[in-house]
């Protein structure tokens, strides 16, 4: 489903819709411009009263100040999460598993994912974060790419 706000056009994929109110939204986040996608969706869907957890993977002690500078511009730059309750947790280990992690543990009521947009090749190739917790997850994914313009192809 497109859609369009803050400026930013994004294509979200949801693996299952609930009645249920989503109070707790944990979101990935590398810092790519789908993971900023990915971060606007979920502050527009928690709102005022939901909160979003940002997850932040790194490897190793020395990525953690790096990690810490990517969740830092996050901060300054991020209009849609002003609104909302938000924090981050930087998490030392593989993408995936750390984005399942803390959903477990902050029993989130969804997950959201940004998606590069590659094709299967690809993603069989270099693996897909998106992917893994899409069908690792117990809490429903939205997965979020960019919003492809047809004439512009």
């Amino acid at each position: 489903m497109p859609v369009t706000g803050g400026g930013h056009s994004f294509t979200a994929m949801d693996n299952g819709s609930s009645a249920a109110p989503v109070r707790v939204i944990v979101v990935g986040y590398d810092g790519s411009g789908t993971a900023k996608l990915a971060v606007d969706y979920a502050a527009r869907k928690a709102g005022a009263d939901g909160r979003v957890i940002v997850v932040h993977a790194y490897g190793g002690g020395g990525e953690r100040a790096h990690a810490g500078a990517v969740i830092d511009g996050l901060a300054l730059e991020d209009d849609p999460l002003l609104g909302t309750e938000w924090e981050a947790e930087l998490v030392d280990g593989p993408p995936a598993e750390a984005i399942l992690g803390v959903a477990h543990e902050r029993s989130a009521d969804q997950i959201v994912v940004g998606s590069h947009g590659r094709g299967p090749l690809a993603r069989a190739t270099l693996g897909s974060v998106s992917h893994a917790v899409l069908h690792r997850s117990d809490v429903p994914v939205v997965v979020v790419g960019p919003q492809h313009d047809p004439a512009a192809a």
